[in-house]
């Protein structure tokens, strides 16, 4: 039953999601960085009197950046998340997991779900991730939306 095990701190999650995110979007970064014309756009950025088409062409591939490196973390937190990994290597690495309302294992397509709308939870200023100190099964907005619970392993 999913009262069996205590409930992770919103510390933790948080902490499990940076060790996440930052490899990703620091590899796409330099991915295209060294890869495509981002270097040059990035210079041109934040040279001596960048112009508007500057910007909005740093913008733009920024942007694309973000992304890309959203979209993945979206689709390897949703492999791990419903593997019997139960959660991403950030999230072991800190000892909890993600479960259903029986404690066990999620299916990908509400993995792909919860993340997905991770975006309601981050979005206004982070008051959906927030919002876990004050439930008392600490769940943020996307785990109400998903059904889904963050436990110690």
């Amino acid at each position: 039953m999913i009262d069996s095990k205590p409930f992770a701190s919103l510390l933790r999650r948080m902490i499990a999601f940076l060790i996440d995110v930052v490899p990703i979007t620091v590899a796409f970064f330099a991915l295209f960085y060294f890869t495509t014309d981002f270097k040059q756009t990035v210079d041109r950025f934040f040279g001596e009197n960048p112009t508007i088409e500057d910007r909005r062409q740093f913008l733009k591939e920024r942007n694309l950046v973000r992304d890309v490196s959203g979209l993945t973390y979206i689709l390897y937190a949703a492999a791990l998340e419903a593997s019997s990994m139960r959660g991403t290597f950030g999230k072991r690495m800190l000892g909890i997991q993600v479960v259903d309302s029986a404690g066990q294992r999620i299916r990908f397509r509400t993995a792909i779900g919860r993340n997905l709308s991770k975006m309601f939870s981050i979005l206004p200023a982070c008051i959906g991730c927030i919002a876990a100190f004050w439930s008392d099964k600490k769940q943020a907005w996307h785990d109400r939306i998903a059904g889904t619970y963050v436990t110690q392993r």
